[in-house]
Parts: C-alpha cells; structure tokens; sequence
C-alpha cells in the first residue's frame, strides 16, 4: 500500500506500478460521480475538512493575533469578530501573503 497525495496520480513513480488500485479519501466521495471524475477505482469518503464548531474550537485554543479567512461563509469572520478575535477575508487581489517570510512560513508549528 502506498499513501500519497492525490496530485502523485500522474507521476511516473504511480505510473510505474504495473498492477495497481487507486483510492481517495475526501468528502466529495459522496457525489456519485466521483469514481469517474478522480479516475480512481474507489472513493472512500472522509473529508479532511473542520466544521463550523471544530475551526471554533481550534481558533479559541490558539489564540492567534490574527485571522485570514481564504474561503467559506462571510457569517464565520462576523463570529470571530463577535468573538473578539482580528478576523477579515482574504481576496483575490489581497497581498498579505507577501508580508510572510518563506522562514516562519516553513517553519511555524501550526499544531504546537
């Protein structure tokens, strides 16, 4: 068995493989054509995603400064802020990003 990230399906270390299976876990596993859209032989579904009162929990145990928002329901910023929390969505055209350095980007303990 092998446990890769879906974007490895095509790359010639899979395409090597003489016989194999392929299966992916994610949450649109559901939609019943998943199978054929992944080109897997089976969708298994478990969504790595957090819920509403899961990303809650998490933001009130990390106490972060501040809070993006890359995408989802405008209501949850609106709670953060309820909340007390620096909470704003990012858009498209936003240059946050940018005033990250690559160093605390690969080497910040997002679960410490």
């Amino acid at each position: 068995m092998l446990i890769a990230p879906p974007w490895v399906k095509r790359s010639r270390m899979i395409e090597n493989i003489p016989r194999k299976r392929l299966a992916i876990l994610t949450g649109w596993a559901m939609d019943p054509g998943a199978k054929h859209h992944y080109g897997v032989d089976q969708v298994i579904p478990l969504s790595d995603h957090a819920d509403f009162s899961e990303l809650i929990q998490y933001v009130k145990k990390a106490q972060p400064e501040k809070i993006y928002t890359v995408h989802g329901f405008t209501e949850f910023v609106k709670f953060l802020r309820e909340e007390g929390f620096d909470a704003e969505p990012l858009k498209e055209s936003s240059k946050v990003s940018t005033t990250f350095s690559k160093e605390l980007l690969t080497n910040y303990d997002l679960f410490a």
